[in-house]
């Protein structure tokens, strides 16, 4: 719990980053890495909430599919920077299980 903590702390910094971003800001491989960044940490955190535990699992295992399928398409550097900030905020959510279901 303590491992995906952290990895919540800085998928935060990585929206934070990513909010303050622009086309001119950053490079396609710059933001092509701290989208990879993102993924890691999603993939190496675990759900906190036991209660909702399985579904919010399968939710978070079809974001994380979403966003490496968008990531890899051909998208402008505005429409990536857009689905980081959502993707990390919507993985903070599905850690934490602040989802009604």
């Amino acid at each position: 719990m303590e491992h995906s903590k952290k990895n919540i702390e800085r998928l935060i910094e990585i929206r934070d980053i990513a909010v303050g971003l622009s086309d001119d800001d950053i490079s396609e491989e710059q933001l092509l890495s701290l989208c990879r960044e993102a993924v890691d940490l999603a993939e190496q955190s675990d759900i906190i909430d036991n209660e909702k535990y399985n579904i919010l699992k399968t939710l978070m295992k079809n974001e994380i599919r979403s966003f490496k399928t968008l990531v890899n398409s051909d998208m402008s550097i505005e429409a990536r920077i857009d689905s980081l900030i959502f993707f990390c905020v919507s993985i903070i959510t599905l850690i934490h299980g602040k989802l009604e279901i």
